[in-house]
């Protein structure tokens, strides 16, 4: 991902000093980086934050499809990822986010049924 964003930093300082992410035990626990102006895909590589905890991306101006990588978050407890420049299905693998509270996605350009593994999301109380 690429950023002109009004909140911006010197991507040579630790990732504990980005804006927008949190870090705790020296992982990754929490990306929030909306209305950031973001573009650009999200990378497959994102699912090796297997600790993240948070993941809100939304109103940027990313591209592509959710890369099913996600399904690596078994600690996510929040994933709001919506802008109109998304596309594609949602991942079959949803299901596998077992700890996800809240799952925000609402784009017009998502296609298609939920899956069917959204039903194992048994701690889910908000889907958007």
């Amino acid at each position: 991902m690429v950023t002109t964003g009004k909140k911006s930093g010197d991507l040579t300082t630790p990732v504990s000093n980005w804006y927008g992410v949190t870090i705790e035990n020296d992982n990754v626990i929490a990306i929030k980086l909306m209305f950031n102006n973001f573009s650009g895909e999200i990378p497959d590589e994102i699912g090796e934050l297997t600790k993240l905890e948070n993941l809100t991306l939304s109103s940027n101006q990313l591209t592509g499809k959710l890369p099913a990588s996600i399904s690596n978050f078994s600690n996510l407890r929040t994933l709001s990822i919506f802008g109109y420049r998304l596309f594609g299905a949602i991942p079959n693998n949803i299901g596998n986010l077992s700890n996800l509270e809240e799952l925000i996605l609402a784009n017009k350009s998502f296609y298609g049924q939920l899956p069917n593994s959204i039903t194992k999301l048994d701690n889910l109380n908000t889907l958007f």
